[in-house]
């Protein structure tokens, strides 16, 4: 979550470049592939396995951490959210996955014109 901050802060030391989406990496994989080394394309693919790993772990209600997220809350509490929350998080969640694919995606487009 820091670094979701860090990115969308005006002050931002990281900026909206560093962030790649489907067309991005498709395009750096076409690159990493016409090296004809294919270390290089075995260690990206690990690299970006990795990444969707983490980002799958993270705490927002669509993906895996955030199913985690809720059993650990129902452990602790001894019964499991309401349905209506359950359903509202995971809207949310994914309301923001969408604007994170889409703005990643806007991203890759303006780098290309």
């Amino acid at each position: 979550f820091i670094l979701i901050k860090r990115l969308l802060s005006p002050k931002s030391q990281i900026k909206g470049e560093a962030v790649s989406g489907p067309i991005g990496i498709g395009s750096l994989i076409y690159r990493i592939a016409g090296l004809r080394n294919p270390n290089y394309f075995i260690w990206f693919i690990a690299f970006l396995s990795i990444q969707l790993g983490v980002i799958n772990l993270m705490p927002i209600p669509v993906v895996d951490g955030g199913h985690i997220a809720m059993f650990l809350y129902e452990a602790v509490r001894g019964k499991p959210l309401p349905l209506k929350v359950q359903e509202a998080l995971l809207y949310a969640g994914l309301a923001f996955l969408g604007l994170v694919f889409l703005f990643a995606t806007f991203k890759d487009i303006t780098r290309f014109f």
